[in-house]
């Protein structure tokens, strides 16, 4: 069994006194690891695996490892008996300096758990403890302080028997527990820090290096590998909120634990697809949505569930949840559109990550009306290629599959399983049917149902109120009083109610004259159209930028979809969506629908597709530091979606690869991630692919990521034949991740340059030069220069240090060979690099020795080289009076 309980384990070993007890954890099929001072003396121990079962047994195991300086060991395990297969479970890593608190489990055998059977035999029993962990507590030794939810305290003799317990975190195992202090509290040591991941301030916490390389390769034999744990800071996907909600509908899921128990199994074992069949109200999405949002150590799960009554049934929004939770999985932003391509590249790597099995849940597949939304099934997109630990669950009230389902594919040949309906779901549902019969006959409880049937998603009481112009007390009561069993609400602010089961919804479309629905439906476009006339303003309600597009779809209302289209709509869409992707799919969406009418109105048309071609230039036109000014406002998500959005390759990678920059310090894994997006945008020039690769390779080598001095040199060696302009633009990156080489590159660049061009080489690697701490080199190649030639790289170089750093960068040596070679006559241009009374001195110089610049224009650069305002009133006067003097003469 691959829970938590099943991977707890009793470790026993014989001493001078009797036999010493520890518990440990099954990290993997044959390995456990305990505290070291639970197997000290003994090579040997045996182990008893339970979790509690009938099947528990003992079987030997040997210390293979124990920490030189750390309280941790690890045991192998040499059973004479098979050993049901445990999925490796990883090592988590807390970032370095994280604060907040930790949820936590452990499991262990305490002393305070032993007991006498009637045969005067003692035994001990397990002891589960939950609670916090202060990640700012114990930050030099780098301990886990265990601070249990309960607050119950012991005496530390009362623990004797728990050193060894593994710490779980999320799902990863973080810590062994090896000892209790003086006030009763726990203490564990980091496994981080066993494998050399995580360093503790204190010395003597910290691994010798060799013993954390042993301990690191020995876990990885075992599939064990470290992973990244974000606590209190991991970004949760937004869909998880709904997810629970209906977890949350059936309170007490009793009776069901057989069907989890075989959907873990499923999940674990080696079948790739299921499909569980089962009528309406049998309790299918409470089952599989309760083991969704539950814990399992080493599976993952992603989930979408279909439902027509809240507005969750189109493709898109089966990709736009899918990549938010596999790009929670694998620590990544979620793509700014999520369309088949990416969920189908997120899956394939989020099957591969290490050591944990990959569960793809979809709920109610017959509730996607594919063809009345003229759009793919979503059981179409369900993947085809599966690893060994991926597995693809679904539910449906039939075994049909949609048409567009290729032959092929494994969800028409995968086992279907009925399941049995739940007695609480069907009897909810008798009642639930009984009082909408009653209540159908009051006028304004009948009115509700109406306008949330007609509506097809979420509304407040409010809006339910504005629409049938009606008192909002009077429908919320309603709601709260007399609809308990038939509508359900919706977590959030306001309150927002839907009815409680498909199955209602038809029930009360059934029971409705042709003229009702009609007169709500209409109500709803004229309330609709009011907030639009009104601009879209912040309080437009969340049903008309969620449920009403799709419903407009699924009606081939294009007219009215084009209606809502305007400036203010796709400023309301881009601040709730954190992104351009609503407002474009719903101009795209009108634009088909009006091209398909008989009667197309061209008018609408147009206007439709320049508010698309609007947001598409104005994306193309943004500049790169946009979006990385939101995400240093906070909005992180918002930036990163508008940086992808950016239909300007260049600027799209540029504006990546800053954000990546950024956040490096505070968000590696996130950064790293957007950093090689950068590298990967398509349709770039060579020489702009090649500026962004040695950047993000510069960045990358910073923080310490291996392999970033390849990514550059390879960008570098591998541009062919303009490898040496391509080289001007990125040496002095280069040359601080791989010196040596960059020293090779420009010699060669320069000597191979033609004699027209070597002085512009010479100017433009001028601060790759600097960078490597040796002008010398250069000096030599400018004296090999004619004398125009030196004075132009001279130029140049001042002004490739001012671009790269201000003019209190230009190098002391450059400025010495430009003024002692060169009359000041010649420098008048050099003004900005020079001092402020060198600077002065030039700009008055007469303006003849200098035809081709724009003099005023220049005074104002030097102006604001030495740090002087010229837009302050009187900065300017003394430099454009000796300007215009020079002039004039």
């Amino acid at each position: 069994m691959d829970s938590l309980a099943g991977r707890c384990a009793e470790v026993l070993v014989e001493q001078d006194g009797g036999t010493g007890y520890g518990s440990g954890l099954r990290l993997a099929t044959s390995l456990v690891v305990t505290a070291g001072h639970v197997v000290e003396g003994s090579g040997s121990a045996r182990v008893r695996l339970s979790g509690g079962g009938a099947d528990e047994i003992i079987v030997t195991g040997r210390t293979v490892w124990r920490g030189a300086r750390l309280d941790v060991a690890l045991v192998e395990l040499a059973p004479d008996v098979h050993l049901d297969v445990v999925a490796p479970m990883a090592i988590g890593v807390v970032p370095d300096e994280a604060d907040g608190r930790l949820p936590f489990t452990a499991i262990g055998f305490p002393r305070h758990q032993s007991w006498t059977d009637t045969d005067t035999a003692t035994w001990r029993d397990s002891d589960q403890i939950d609670g916090l962990i202060p990640l700012g507590s114990s930050v030099k030794r780098g301990r886990l302080l265990l601070h249990r939810a309960d607050g119950r305290r012991l005496e530390a003799r009362d623990w004797s028997g728990f050193s060894g317990a593994g710490v779980i975190c999320e799902g990863l195992a973080v810590g062994v527990v090896v000892e209790s202090a003086h006030s009763g509290g726990l203490e564990a040591v980091r496994l981080a820090a066993v494998i050399g991941a995580y360093e503790p301030r204190a010395e003597g916490e910290r691994e010798p290096g060799p013993s954390a390389t042993a301990a690191r390769e020995l876990l990885a034999s075992h599939g064990v590998v470290p992973e990244p744990l974000r606590g209190q800071e991991r970004r949760r996907p937004a869909y998880e909120a709904m997810l629970r909600q209906y977890a949350a509908r059936c309170a007490e899921l009793t009776g069901r634990d057989r069907e989890l128990a075989d959907l873990l199994a499923f999940a674990t074992g080696p079948d790739p697809y299921l499909v569980l069949v089962a009528g309406p109200w049998a309790g299918k999405t409470s089952l599989v949505t309760r083991f969704a949002t539950g814990s399992h150590p080493g599976l993952d799960v992603v989930s979408f569930v279909i439902s027509r009554r809240d507005g969750q049934m189109r493709v898109q929004q089966f990709h736009r949840a899918m990549c938010d939770q596999l790009a929670t999985l694998l620590g990544e932003f979620p793509p700014a559109e999520p369309d088949a391509a990416a969920f189908l590249s997120l899956w394939e790597r989020a099957m591969r990550i290490p050591g944990r099995s990959l569960l793809l849940l979809v709920d109610g597949l017959d509730e996607n009306d594919y063809r009345e939304l003229a759009e793919p099934s979503i059981a179409a997109q369900l993947p085809t290629a599966l690893g060994p630990a991926a597995h693809v669950l679904v539910t449906s009230r039939h075994s049909d599959v949609p048409l567009d389902v290729d032959g092929s594919h494994p969800l028409r040949t995968c086992r279907r399983q009925v399941l049995t309906p739940f007695p609480a779901a069907t009897s909810l549902l008798l009642r639930a049917r009984q009082e909408l019969d009653q209540v159908l006959a009051e006028p304004v409880p009948r009115t509700v149902l109406t306008t949330l049937t007609v509506a097809s998603g979420a509304l407040s009481s409010s809006d339910i109120a504005s629409i049938v112009n009606d008192s909002a007390l009077s429908i919320r009561r309603t709601l709260e009083r007399g609809l308990s069993r038939v509508v359900e609400p919706r977590p959030g602010t306001p309150t927002r109610y839907t009815l409680a089961h498909d199955t209602l919804a038809v029930a009360v479309q059934e029971d409705l004259e042709p003229e009702e629905f009609a007169h709500t439906r209409t109500a709803i476009d004229g309330w609709a159209l009011g907030f639009a006339a009104a601009g879209w303003p912040d309080d437009t309600p969340d049903y008309l930028t969620e449920a009403y597009p799709t419903l407009l779809l699924t009606e081939g209302a294009g007219r009215t979809l084009a209606a809502l289209a305007s400036p203010e709509r796709r400023a309301l869409l881009r601040r709730r969506s954190n992104g351009e992707l609503a407002a474009l799919s719903e101009l795209s969406n009108a634009a088909r629908l009006l091209e398909a009418a008989p009667d197309c109105d061209l008018t609408l048309l147009t206007r439709v597709s320049l508010l698309r071609e609007r947001i598409e230039d104005d994306n193309f036109t943004m500049p790169s530091t946009y979006p990385l000014l939101l995400v240093r406002l906070g909005r992180a998500e918002e930036g990163i979606q508008l940086a992808r959005a950016l239909q300007n390759t260049y600027v799209q990678a540029d504006a990546l690869l800053t954000i990546g920059e950024y956040l490096l310090d505070s968000r590696r894994t996130e950064a790293r991630n957007l950093i090689h997006e950068a590298m990967a945008v398509p349709g770039r020039l060579p020489l702009e692919q090649t500026a962004h690769t040695v950047r993000a390779a510069l960045a990358l080598a910073r923080h310490g990521e291996p392999g970033a001095a390849d990514i550059a040199c390879r960008a570098v060696t591998e541009s062919g034949d303009e490898r040496g302009w391509f080289l001007t633009t990125v040496a002095d990156a280069l040359a601080e991740i791989d010196p040596e080489l960059t020293r090779t590159l420009i010699e060669e660049a320069i000597e191979g340059a033609d004699t027209e061009d070597r002085p512009d080489f010479c100017g433009l690697l001028a601060p790759a030069f600097a960078v490597l701490g040796d002008l010398d080199p250069l000096l030599q190649h400018l004296a090999d220069l004619d004398l125009d030639g030196r004075k132009r790289a001279l130029l140049t170089a001042c002004s490739e240090h001012v671009a790269k750093g201000g003019r209190r960068n230009v190098p002391e040596p450059l400025l010495t060979a430009l003024n002692d070679e060169f009359p000041a006559s010649e420098l008048v241009e050099s003004a900005i690099y020079q001092d402020e009374d060198r600077a002065r001195h030039l700009l008055a110089l007469p303006a003849s020795d200098s035809p081709d610049l724009d003099l005023v224009e220049l005074a104002y650069t030097a102006l604001a080289a030495h740090g002087l305002d010229p837009r302050q009133p009187g900065a300017t006067d003394e430099l454009l009076v000796a300007r215009h003097a020079a002039l004039a003469g």
